[in-house]
């Protein structure tokens, strides 16, 4: 069963050393390169541990972490959002097993309102996944440039008990 945990102070080395992983897998993406240490710089994880409309959720398949996805509510140039996902994987290893798909709907579940997020058309299995899970949604959609498109929707409050998938 998938859930989410919001991370604490004490998960940010670990959550570093996982997002240079997905920092790595999204370079080619992006054009980005690491810096003269090697590391793919990402200065805003602090303030995810500082702020309080940042969200770093770590996702768990029962008690195995599979992955985590970062909640803000900074949009994507000028339409307004109540939450956009910043950043989102699920660890290689765990892909393929519908954990993706469950861990966003818990998010969505956790924070009903107006969404948006962002993707790289160059990542074709990421585009397929995006409009996958926010189908339900009916997104609007609008290319921001050759190569990203950023997804806009709403998701009202469950009206059932079952959507509350935090520990």
């Amino acid at each position: 069963m998938v859930r989410l945990r919001l991370a604490e102070r004490g998960d940010e080395p670990r959550l570093f050393a996982a997002m240079q992983d997905y920092l790595r897998e999204m370079a080619p993406l992006y054009g980005d390169e690491p810096d003269e240490n090697g590391v793919y710089p990402y200065p805003w994880l602090p303030y995810y541990f500082e702020e309080p409309r940042r969200l770093p959720y770590l996702i768990y398949n029962d008690d195995e972490w599979a992955g985590f996805a970062l909640v803000n509510d900074h949009t994507f140039r000028d339409d307004p959002a109540d939450h956009t996902i910043a950043e989102f994987t699920i660890f290689p290893a765990r892909r393929c097993a519908g954990l993706g798909l469950a861990a966003v709907r818990a998010l969505f579940d956790l924070h009903p309102g107006r969404w948006q997020l962002k993707f790289s058309v160059r990542n074709e299995s990421g585009m397929r996944f995006w409009e996958k899970a926010t189908a339900p949604y009916a997104p609007s959609v609008r290319e921001l440039n050759e190569h990203e498109r950023r997804l806009t929707f709403n998701v009202a409050p469950r009206t059932d008990d079952k959507g509350d998938h935090r520990t």
